[in-house]
């Protein structure tokens, strides 16, 4: 059985056919078959299409030409719909299968999704300097719980505005550990670095200003940005490091300075730098590497006293002086740079690292469903929702997955949009299934809006094809080759693999013909044997039983019986120049073989005259050949079968246009 997926796509470049279109004055129907009318711009969208993926001119079909394929096409697609192929389960499923994949991209704001990367890109570039203050508060917090958390962070922000230093602020408000020691201080970050909402927040505001209080998983934020300032790049160095030690003194800190500069001045002497850091540096995981350190920027390294004066440096192979950091004194040399990358080198990078954000594509999701409520003209009905709250609670309350009630009415309307209207009663059933729901009203609310998001969607799912009439072109592209390929196997080509008497009826009423073809006979060959031995022993062995006439059976038996492994292989066979690399070089003096130990190969055999390739010799070409033959007596039976009209006039008068614009360009 061939690979579905090639011989499908294959066919898509070569040809295929559109939805249906409105039939007007310049739409004409062109032509006819079994009933189905095929419009004149149907026809020419798939001609140009196809056209288009030609590099060759000499390749690109005619009007007419492509006029043919398509009908034989259509005449097969009509075939595999009469045999009912159309309403198999594999066939259902397998276009399901291609629809999803191809509606992905039209269920996501396309223009937002680029924004969103262009954000990221822009975020990753730069470096922010922040501190924040944290009010904790769980992501499923009772409102009760939600309103003390958000007023806390309100009176913080107060107290700052009023003229409270930063510090006193964050040590009183914040709940974040260590609070004493950090006064919320987080340094610098890149993008992708903190959570998205914070990240967002402390990106888009202004430098000295304190944010309102931002939510994420964590609770609220209070966000003061102290600086922004370009990304410069990573740079890779290595160093010589005298390590301080815990509890060591300042004066014991001090006393390692002269230690450093002992190494420094045979640095200075010329002393190779690697060397000394394998031999002195108390840092030994780089030191056994010459000092080498990972590849670093200044915000996934944030030692300041180490990565300034490293960017400091200009060129690689410059080296620094001594310098002191918290964690002892070091020299540096810098090895390589690598500039901020542009957008494009990144862009498949940044697309991956949104799409595996979930809170970024949240965010795109949550505009792309916002934009779907405004047209389908989405209303929320207040009272019913408040009404339902308190009894989905009830009813999810320790998990006790029981019916309600007959007296509960759930009919009544959630929400409307398009032409649908939702019942509490629906969403009751999306409760249901949801088997790690919680009865807390935030959870409710959260699977509220997920399950009007789902609505929205599987809506817009649903009117895809009417929405967009190049989707809908595809879904009909991927029907018809489906069944092309499908009806294809089952008349042609598994036909023509498994038919074997039919194969070699065919062969015998059409070889003398086709062996008077180029293709169907033999040029030169060379028929012999490959002896090829592993080492010099087996090879004199070998040369030895040739002498005496031993057949090869009883030579490898006595080459390779006392080796685990084999000494000696042996490959027959009749080789044209070019179709095997031993050949050429013993025999018609080609290129010596790559990979092979010619010293220890004879080849034994000569050379045969020209002949012409029997069923044996190439059975591939002739069930070509016979599929070839039975793909033309089909397609006559198809014709004679199912009526065929075309609108001559319409095809004059594509052929006049075509010929115009042919001659315009």
């Amino acid at each position: 059985m061939r690979q579905r997926t090639f011989f499908f796509f294959v066919f898509l470049l070569v040809i295929s056919i559109s939805g249906s279109a409105k039939k007007n004055d310049n739409n004409p129907v062109l032509l006819t078959i079994h009933g189905k009318k095929v419009t004149k711009n149907e026809f020419l969208r798939i001609y140009h299409k196809n056209n288009s993926t030609l590099l060759a001119n000499a390749e690109k079909k005619s009007i007419d030409d492509y006029l043919k394929l398509f009908i034989d096409f259509k005449l097969k697609v009509t075939e595999a719909e009469n045999q009912g192929m159309d309403t198999a389960k594999a066939f259902i499923d397998e276009l399901a299968g291609y629809r999803k994949e191809l509606a992905k991209s039209y269920l996501t704001d396309i223009s937002f999704q680029e924004e969103i990367v262009e954000e990221a890109y822009s975020h990753s570039i730069t470096e922010v300097n922040a501190s924040h203050i944290l009010i904790k508060c769980k992501p499923d917090a009772l409102p009760a719980d939600t309103l003390k958390a958000w007023n806390k962070a309100i009176e913080a922000r107060a107290k700052y505005l009023e003229g409270e230093t930063w510090d006193r602020v964050a040590i009183a408000y914040s709940e974040e550990p260590k609070i004493e020691e950090s006064k919320g201080n987080i340094g610098y970050f890149a993008g992708f670095q903190m959570v998205y909402p914070f990240e967002k927040a402390a990106f888009n505001a202004k430098i000295g200003k304190i944010t309102m209080p931002v939510r994420s998983r964590f609770g609220y934020h209070l966000i003061l940005v102290h600086d922004k300032r370009p990304e410069l790049g990573q740079i890779k160095v290595a160093h010589i490091m005298k390590m301080f030690k815990p509890n060591m003194t300042e004066e014991q800190k001090a006393g390692l300075k002269d230690s450093i500069d002992r190494i420094y001045q045979k640095v200075q002497d010329g002393e190779d730098f690697a060397r000394l850091a394998a031999k002195y540096s108390d840092d030994r995981r780089s030191a056994e590497k010459g000092g080498e350190m990972d590849w670093f920027n200044r915000h996934t390294l944030r030692i300041t006293d180490f990565t300034t004066p490293a960017y400091d440096l200009k060129k690689n192979g410059d080296i620094s002086e001594p310098i002191r950091t918290d964690y002892g004194w070091h020299i540096i040399k810098r090895l390589d740079f690598k500039p901020s990358p542009n957008m494009e080198e990144v862009r498949e990078k940044l697309e991956k690292k949104v799409k595996d954000d979930p809170l970024r594509s949240k965010h795109n999701q949550d505009v792309f469903v916002a934009k779907l409520k405004k047209e389908y003209r989405y209303k929320e009905e207040p009272e019913a929702k408040k009404e339902f709250y308190p009894l989905a609670a009830n009813f999810l309350k320790n998990k006790k997955w029981i019916e309600l009630p007959d007296s509960i009415d759930l009919n009544k309307t959630l929400f409307t949009y398009g032409d649908q209207s939702v019942l509490q009663a629906d969403f009751m059933e999306y409760l249901k299934k949801d088997k790690k729901a919680e009865s807390s009203p935030a959870y409710i609310d959260n699977a509220y809006h997920a399950f009007v998001a789902k609505k929205m969607l599987d809506y817009e799912d649903q009117n895809l094809e009417r929405k967009y009439p190049e989707f809908n072109y595809l879904i009909n592209e991927y029907h018809d080759g489906i069944l092309l390929f499908n009806i294809s196997d089952k008349m042609v080509w598994g036909k023509a693999a498994q038919d074997s008497s039919g194969l070699l009826e065919f062969y015998e009423a059409t070889r003398d013909t086709l062996q008077m073809r180029e293709d169907f006979i033999w040029g030169e060959r060379f028929k012999g044997k490959i002896y090829r031995c592993s080492d010099l022993d087996a090879l004199n062995q070998l040369k030895l039983l040739l002498n005496e006439n031993v057949e090869d059976i009883e030579i490898l038996s006595a080459i390779n019986a006392d080796s685990s492994k084999r000494k000696l292989r042996i490959e027959r066979g009749a080789w044209e120049e070019g179709t095997n690399p031993v050949i050429d070089y013993y025999i018609y003096h080609g290129k010596e073989p790559k990979g092979e130990k010619f010293e220890l190969i004879k080849v034994i055999g000569e050379k045969i005259e020209p002949a012409p390739k029997t069923l044996e010799d190439a059975r591939g070409l002739y069930i070509s050949e016979y599929q070839n033959y039975l793909e033309q007596k089909w397609l006559n039976e198809l014709r004679t079968k199912y009526e065929v009209v075309v609108n001559n006039k319409v095809l004059k008068r594509i052929r006049k246009e075509q010929s115009k614009q042919k001659k315009n360009k």
